[in-house]
Formats: C-alpha cells, sequence, structure tokens
C-alpha cells in the first residue's frame, strides 16, 4: 500500500508511481492459521502493521519497529552462524520499507529528532545485496515525499534539513543519479514555498556537478535540460526575466 499520502506512501512530483518489486500486498495470508516463529513469519508483522497505519498510529508504529528489529536480528545471526534459515529478498525489503514507513509516522506526529535518526537506518540498506537500486530509490522518496507532504506540520527548515541530510548521504554513498533527482526536488521545494533564491542556489549546485572545466558535460543532457528548464521558469516566475539570457537557455537546450 504505497498510493495513499498518510506518511506511509508518497507520491513523486509526476513520476513516482512505481511499486515496490514484488509488492502485492498479501504476505501475510501465507502464514494465517499457524504458529510461526522463523523470522521471515516475525518480519512479515509489516503487514499487519500496514494494515493498521491509518487507524491506529501507534500500534502500526510499534509493529513496524518489530519488524526492523526482526530483520536486524537475524541479520545479525545469519552472518555469526548463528541461524541457517534463509531470508528471500522480497522480505528483506519488507524491513526497508517498515524504517519508511517508521519515518512518515515519526513526520506527522511531530517526532522530528527520532524521524532523522530512523532515516539514517535506511541508508544502511543502500550496498545491501537484497535490495534493488530501483526499491532504494522508492525508499528514499517514500520519505521526502512524506517530508514534503506533511510541510505544513513543520517549518521549512525542518523540511528542508531532511533533504540535506539524504543529500549528504547520497554523496558519500556516489548515487549521482538519485542526487540529481534528490537536488530537483528540493528545487521544486523552494519554488512551491516562494523563495526563488534558494532554488536557484540548488540548481547552480546540480549544474557545477555536470560540468567539466566550467563547460556543460554534453554526457549529461536530461540534467541539463532539467536544469536550464527550472532556470528559466524561476526567472519567469520573479519577473526577472531577460531575452538574452532565456535565448540562451533555449539554444542550449
Amino acid at each position: 500500500g504505497w498510493g495513499d499520502n498518510d506518511g506511509g506512501g508518497w507520491a513523486d512530483e509526476g513520476d513516482g508511481g512505481e511499486e515496490w518489486a514484488g509488492d502485492d500486498g498479501d504476505g501475510g495470508d501465507a502464514m494465517a492459521g499457524e504458529e510461526d516463529d522463523s523470522y521471515v513469519a516475525k518480519i512479515q508483522i509489516f503487514y499487519s502493521a500496514d494494515d493498521l497505519k491509518k487507524e491506529d498510529q501507534a500500534k502500526a508504529l510499534d509493529l513496524y519497529r518489530q519488524c526492523v528489529s526482526a530483520y536486524e536480528e537475524w541479520k545479525d545471526k545469519s552472518e555469526s552462524g548463528q541461524t541457517d534459515e534463509e531470508v528471500d529478498d522480497d522480505t528483506v525489503a519488507l524491513a526497508l520499507k517498515a524504517l519508511v514507513a517508521q519515518v512518515g509516522i515519526l513526520l506527522d506526529t511531530g517526532e522530528e529528532k527520532e524521524a532523522l535518526e530512523t532515516y539514517d537506518h535506511v541508508f544502511n540498506f543502500a550496498k545491501n545485496p537484497s535490495i534493488s537500486e530501483s526499491d532504494f530509490r522508492t525508499a528514499i522518496l517514500g520519505v521526502l515525499n512524506s517530508a514534503v507532504e506533511l510541510r505544513q506540520k513543520q517549518s521549512l527548515h525542518s523540511t528542508v534539513s531532511i533533504f540535506s541530510k539524504t543529500l549528504a548521504k547520497l554523496s558519500s554513498l556516489g548515487n549521482q543519479t538519485l542526487w540529481d533527482e534528490t537536488s530537483f526536488k528540493l528545487c521544486a521545494l523552494y519554488s512551491s514555498e516562494g523563495d526563488l533564491k534558494n532554488a536557484e542556489k540548488v540548481l547552480e549546485t546540480v549544474h557545477r556537478k555536470c560540468q567539466v572545466n566550467g563547460e556543460d558535460d554534453l554526457t549529461k543532457p536530461d540534467q541539463l535540460c532539467e536544469i536550464y528548464a527550472r532556470m528559466a521558469q524561476i526567472r519567469i516566475d520573479s519577473r526577472s526575466e531577460d531575452d538574452g539570457f532565456l535565448q540562451n537557455i533555449y539554444n542550449k537546450t
């Protein structure tokens, strides 16, 4: 259930409707009617949490935490040879989803500090062989979209801090593609707030990463087109459009 906008799901600026790989939403039925102490069963408590997240956030939060704890316990024991139980990739992905859902609930209930601390754990999955690049992207965008959706419940500074943490983490991971995408979302956030100066600063930072010796790196056409289109829109929105500037952008794109 990632299609809703209650903190557990996310909706991007038009390109964020991807489904998590392997998520058919019915994984909780397999254990129905029987007691199962396996780690897979414990991690799949995610489905119970997901069913509760709209009606009882506190209970859902507790179950999401149990899901992540079960995964972390299995991971530790698996790495130390204390268990030979195998956990499939789709089940590992539930722990990542549970973290994203926790962050959404914590932001919604005003627990910003704990939300940021929980968000840190999401990045531990960046190099996890069970997590696809697409699922990791979905997780990051899930958190960012929750932050944007809940903007009215918190200060702009609080929302921006989540983006800043994301950019720093992605930079250290060397994930340039997702760093660019996050930067463009931050630019859109500033623009929606009417803070065009900071929106332009974000674009300038992205632009520098798309240049070699001060010249545009033409091997990055998609990023450059996005940068120039947003720059032009900012100039228009700020009523400071310059025919020469806009003509230059038109020529570049």
